[in-house]
């Protein structure tokens, strides 16, 4: 155990909240694998050009999605801090966005 880390029952519920809060991340992490993984093998069957056109696609909109998606993720620390305060909350979703 870290120092500083709660020990016993404490510890153990605060991993269940970890865990509870990250448990969506990774699922909707692993669904969207798994539609990739779809998504190649049905236009891998259909055609060259339309696995090349997904390919093109994914290049193009990837990096753009992972970009939003990231500052999205990045600010909901902070506006976790501040949920119950709708005053100090705005300007936490101002300088986020």
């Amino acid at each position: 155990m870290a120092e500083g880390e709660p020990a016993g029952p404490e510890g153990a519920k605060r991993a269940r909240r970890i865990a509870g809060a990250a448990l969506p991340l990774y699922l909707t992490m692993v669904a969207s694998s798994a539609a990739s993984l779809v998504d190649t093998a049905v236009l891998g069957r259909h055609a060259t050009a339309s696995l090349a056109a997904l390919a093109v696609t994914l290049a193009v909109f990837g990096p753009a999605t992972a970009a939003v998606s990231g500052a999205m993720r990045g600010v909901v620390p902070f506006v976790a801090a501040h949920k119950d305060d709708a005053d100090e909350l705005l300007p936490v979703l101002r300088n986020g966005m």
